[in-house]
C-alpha cells in the first residue's frame, strides 16, 4: 500500500511539474478556448476538456488550470489551483481535432462541485488565457438527463451516480447545501455574468443570484434592462439580484431603446384629492420591488396617518418618505406586517404639494407564477387627515397591484 501511494504521488508530481509544448502554427496573436467537455465513467470519473487554439508559436507552453472555487483572478501565478493539466494528445469530435486535457479522479463527494478552468498559452513572458469555464459532474449529468433522446440505461446510471454522490456528501459532511441529486435549474446570463464571473450554472430553487452587466456595451450604447426567457423586462439595473424559481431561466442584457408594447388607454383624469397606489410588474422571486403611493390634487394638509393593506405572500421590507411631504416629520410602524401605518406631522403649516408621499419596497415570493396579482390598498380613518384648523381633509383612494411577469 505504501508503495502504491508513493508511486501515485510521484505520478501526480510528474504531471504537475511538466508542461505541454504546443504545435507550431502560423504567426499571429495566439488564441485559446475551452470548446467542449465530456466525462469518462468506465472506472473512475474524469472531466475531459477539449481545447482549441490557433496561432500558437513553436515551443510555447500550453495547459489548463483548474480551481474548485471562484477566484479573484485566474492566472498561472495562482497558488490555489487544484490541478495543472497538460495535453494527453489530440481527440476528434464532430470532425474537429482538439487538444484533450483530463481532470482525473473526481471524488464521489465532489460531483456537485463546480470546477473553474482556463486554458492558456505561454510564450516567453506573454500569456494568453481562454475565457473562464465552469463545469462539473453534476452539469454533465443534468445536460444528459435533460436530453429527451437519452437511453434509459444511461439515465439510470447517471441518476444512481448522483444518488451515490449525495450519500458521499452526507457521509463526509461535505458541501451539504448543494446535494448532487437535488433538483437544479440552469441559469444563463447573456451579455453579462453571474456573481462568480461565469455566464451560467446550475442552481437550486430559492438560491439567490446576482447578474451584472456593463453599463455600456462595446459600441458605447447604454445598458437598458435585463430581459428574462419570455422577453419580459426583469430589471432596469445593470446589477440585478433575484431568486431562482422552478424553471430554467435565461437573462439577456439589453442595450439601447427596447421595443415596447403600445401604450394602454390613458387612465381617467383624477380631479378630486386622491391617494393613488402605483401599479408595477416584477418577476417571481424579485427583491427590492418599489411601489409608490402618490397624492394628487392635494388641497393642503398639516398631518396625516394612512393605513396600507397588502396581499399575503408579499414581504414588506421598508417604507421611505417621498418628496411631496418631505418637509413633515415622518414615522411608520415598527413591525413590517399588513396593515401597515405611515404618519406625517407638521409644525410649520400646511403642505399642498402633489407627488410621492411614500415608497414601499417589497420582495416577491419565489413560488409566484406569471400572471399572479398582489393587491395593495390605502385607507385612512375619519380625523386622521387634517389641515391647520384641525378640520378633516377628505381624499379618495385608488388601489394598486404588483403583477408577476
Amino acid at each position: 500500500m505504501k508503495k502504491l501511494i508513493a508511486v501515485s504521488m510521484a505520478v501526480i508530481m510528474l504531471c504537475i511539474g511538466t508542461f505541454c509544448l504546443c504545435p507550431a502554427a502560423d504567426e499571429g496573436t495566439p488564441t485559446v478556448s475551452i470548446e467542449k467537455h465530456t466525462l469518462t465513467l468506465k472506472d473512475s470519473i474524469w472531466i475531459v476538456y477539449f481545447v482549441d487554439s490557433a496561432n500558437v508559436p513553436t515551443g510555447a507552453e500550453c495547459g489548463v488550470l483548474v480551481w474548485d472555487e471562484p477566484q479573484e483572478s485566474y492566472t498561472i501565478d495562482s497558488t490555489t489551483t487544484v490541478a495543472e493539466l497538460t495535453s494527453v494528445g489530440k481527440q476528434e469530435d464532430g470532425g474537429v481535432y482538439y487538444d484533450r486535457y483530463n481532470l482525473t479522479g473526481v471524488a464521489a463527494r465532489d460531483m456537485a462541485t463546480d470546477y473553474y478552468a482556463v486554458a492558456y498559452v505561454k510564450n516567453g513572458d506573454e500569456v494568453t488565457y481562454s475565457a473562464l469555464d465552469k463545469y462539473s459532474v453534476l452539469q454533465y449529468a443534468h445536460t444528459q438527463i435533460s436530453d429527451s433522446t437519452i437511453t434509459t440505461k444511461l439515465r439510470n446510471l447517471l441518476e444512481s451516480m448522483l444518488d451515490y454522490g449525495a450519500m458521499a456528501q452526507i457521509y463526509f459532511d461535505h458541501n451539504l447545501s448543494r446535494p448532487a441529486n437535488g433538483t437544479y435549474y440552469q441559469i444563463t446570463a447573456e451579455g453579462g455574468t453571474l456573481a462568480d464571473g461565469t455566464t451560467g450554472g446550475l442552481y437550486l430553487e430559492g438560491d439567490s443570484i446576482t447578474l451584472t452587466a456593463p453599463t455600456a456595451n462595446a459600441d458605447g450604447t447604454a445598458f437598458s434592462c435585463w430581459q428574462n426567457s419570455a422577453g419580459e423586462q426583469a430589471s432596469t439595473s445593470a446589477s440585478y439580484s433575484t431568486t431562482v424559481g422552478k424553471k430554467d431561466e435565461k437573462y439577456t442584457a439589453v442595450y439601447g431603446t427596447t421595443e415596447t408594447e403600445p401604450e394602454p388607454d390613458p387612465e381617467p383624469e383624477i380631479t378630486a384629492p386622491t391617494l393613488v397606489v402605483g401599479n408595477v410588474t416584477a418577476a417571481a422571486g424579485a427583491t427590492g420591488v418599489q411601489v409608490p403611493i402618490t397624492v394628487v390634487n392635494n388641497p393642503g394638509i398639516a398631518g396625516a396617518t394612512i393605513e396600507i393593506t397588502y396581499a399575503s405572500g408579499l414581504t414588506l421590507k421598508s417604507a421611505t418618505n417621498g418628496t411631496a411631504l418631505d418637509a413633515m416629520d415622518f414615522s411608520s410602524s415598527g413591525v413590517m406586517s399588513s396593515p401597515y401605518k405611515c404618519s406625517w406631522d407638521s409644525m410649520d403649516g400646511e403642505i399642498a404639494q402633489d407627488g410621492t408621499i411614500v415608497i414601499l419596497t417589497f420582495d416577491i415570493p419565489a413560488t409566484a407564477t406569471a400572471g399572479d396579482v398582489y393587491d395593495i390598498s390605502v385607507s385612512y380613518r375619519a380625523g386622521d387627515v387634517y389641515n391647520n384648523n384641525w378640520d378633516d381633509v377628505n381624499f379618495e383612494t385608488v388601489a394598486g397591484t404588483i403583477t408577476v411577469s
